[in-house]
């Protein structure tokens, strides 16, 4: 039996319900009524595992968990991993190969000074043209003329499966006719070495942690797959296992990512990570002075912080104890309450968390889980004409516009925090939209997939490409390192990068607020996060003492 993350048993969730969760706030946003799925079920979860106490000095935690110096990586052969650079593919990966099948890109649609790969601000920089033999099939599920990368969403898959084709097909949905223009799009832009781009739409839809196993064995064995972009740490930690690459769209432990090396990368902050910076925040901006944001009877009375966590597999058994911690070792303060919402307990943590903040004079609540517990908490709090300062950072999901709208906005109104994503922009503005319409002008691509799959599969080829010809999970992990962090360039940017130690990319957050009134500026509908400073990004170690949420002159989305 494989191993769980951290509890020693086998964790059955295989999907987090922040994306379920998310997904359908976008679909609310984006699609008619009659298309919207049912809201999904909380799944259930296996035994909790507690985070362990952070160091107790300030400055080690920033130094231990702040980025680090960038890597480099070859062109060439790269030294041996731990997983094993296992040389040629054996006939399950394919035939060998090592003349080139595909002319070389060389940057040919460069972009900016220096030249990037895409016009997109997180492409990776252009890189020597390449002429010769690139190797073959320098790895399992790697040929001389192809890569194999996989992906699997809750949202945005085509309901075709399988091998992305390269030519239009009849009945061609959406989602497929998006993804097989940005795969036209990649390979006539990034440097792959003589090989081409094959994206896979997985197979399987895995509702529990074996189904997801299943499904890594299969993308591995049956379809070939390098490197697969999905949601399921059940799944990552099967085929990283097999020493193949998963690129995980939500977060997890970093000792999980290390254990996996170089296989396992995430596209959010690490737990231990957000929950430094939640410590910073809490101990920068909100201890020791009054409750100004919260509502009747609480405002203007002196902050008592309490913290709810989701303490569930798919959360990667995170806990209330994990930030609690954090602020205690950060500046001494000792939350009013802290509760964790297991969902092996009958969902009877969160029927009473609100009565034990209430009884406990809590006047702030930090809170991290997913959007379906927040909107259960904040209804109760509603009940009972209860009104605390909501506090969220990054919390899966709560930081977008589609899914805040769905909360109770009489609690809503007193929610600030901090977000890693995107400040957002109109779909026409966005990335993926510019990419699709380089390749078909005359149609638009599906907006799920380029919201929740693009950014990820971006990540991977960036990998791929500063790789060099030599690809195996080694080398595609020096390329990574090798992207290192790159300067934004526009104040909506994502701003994080990889290094040795640092195997998530979001490393900064920035400010936000919620503003009942506000337009979003990717829809118009009224209801939008406002974000401080102009959307200033803030790393572990740099958040400003000053808080200036629920000030009407900010912004709402770029400017």
């Amino acid at each position: 039996m494989a191993r769980s993350l951290f509890s020693g048993e086998r964790a059955d969730n295989a999907v987090p319900v922040a994306y379920l969760v998310l997904a359908i706030g976008l679909v609310a946003v984006l699609l008619p009524t009659a298309l919207r799925p049912p809201t999904p079920q909380t799944p259930q979860t296996a035994q909790l595992s507690p985070d362990a106490p952070p160091d107790n000095k300030t400055e080690g935690l920033i130094s231990s968990l702040n980025r680090a110096s960038s890597g480099t990586a070859g062109a060439g052969s790269a030294p041996g991993s731990s997983l094993g650079d296992t040389g040629p593919a054996s006939a399950a990966g394919g035939p060998t190969t090592t003349s080139p099948a595909h002319p070389t890109v060389s940057c040919a649609h460069g972009f900016g000074n220096p030249p990037r790969q895409t016009e997109s601000p997180y492409s990776a920089l252009c890189v020597p043209p390449f002429h010769g033999d690139n190797g073959g099939a320098t790895y399992k599920n790697v040929t001389g003329s192809q890569i194999k990368v996989g992906f699997w969403h809750v949202l945005g898959m085509p309901a075709e499966r399988g091998p992305v084709p390269t030519s239009p097909q009849s009945g061609e949905s959406a989602q497929l006719r998006t993804f097989r223009v940005l795969q036209q799009y990649w390979n006539s832009r990034y440097e792959l070495y003589g090989r081409v781009l094959q994206l896979d739409a997985a197979r399987d839809d895995p509702p529990d942690g074996p189904s997801a196993r299943n499904a890594a064995d299969k993308q591995d064995v049956q379809e070939h797959d390098f490197a697969v972009v999905h949601l399921s740490d059940d799944f990552c930690d099967e085929f990283s296992r097999r020493a193949l690459v998963c690129y995980d769209g939500t977060a997890t432990h970093k000792p999980v990512m290390e254990s996996h090396a170089p296989g396992w990368w995430t596209l959010q902050m690490s737990h231990e990570q957000n929950e430094a910076m939640t410590g910073e925040y809490a101990c920068r901006k909100l201890v020791g002075r009054n409750a100004d944001f919260a509502g009747p009877n609480i405002q203007h009375k002196p902050r008592l912080i309490g913290v709810i966590v989701q303490s569930t597999a798919t959360t990667g058994f995170r806990t209330s104890a994990g930030i609690a911690n954090q602020i205690k070792a950060q500046c001494g303060y000792n939350v009013a309450a802290k509760i964790d919402l297991p969902d092996d307990d009958n969902g009877q943590a969160q029927t009473t968390a609100i009565l034990k903040m209430e009884q406990a004079n809590v006047t702030t609540i930090i809170m991290w889980s997913d959007v379906v517990p927040i909107t259960v908490e904040m209804e109760n709090a509603d009940s009972n004409a209860y009104y605390p300062e909501w506090v969220m950072l990054n919390s899966n999901g709560a930081d977008f516009n589609g899914s805040a709208r769905l909360f109770p906005q009489a609690q809503a109104s007193h929610m600030f925090g901090m977000s890693g994503w995107e400040l957002p922009r109109p779909f026409s503005d966005t990335d993926c939209y510019k990419a699709y319409k380089t390749v078909d002008p005359a149609n638009t691509p599906d907006q799920l997939a380029c919201t929740l799959i693009y950014p990820s599969l971006e990540q991977v080829l960036n990998g791929i490409s500063l790789a060099g010809p030599h690809l195996t999970p080694k080398t595609f992990e020096q390329g990574m390192f090798k992207y290192g962090y790159p300067k934004p360039q526009h104040v909506y940017e994502i701003s994080g990068g990889y290094a040795p130690g640092d195997r998530s990319w979001v490393d900064t957050y920035c400010e936000m607020w919620w503003d009942t009134k506000a337009p979003d500026p990717q829809t118009g509908n009224v209801g939008a996060y406002r974000y401080t400073n102009g959307g200033q990004r803030y790393a572990l170690g740099q958040i400003p003492r000053e808080l200036k949420v629920f000030d009407p002159s900010d912004i709402t989305g770029t400017q």
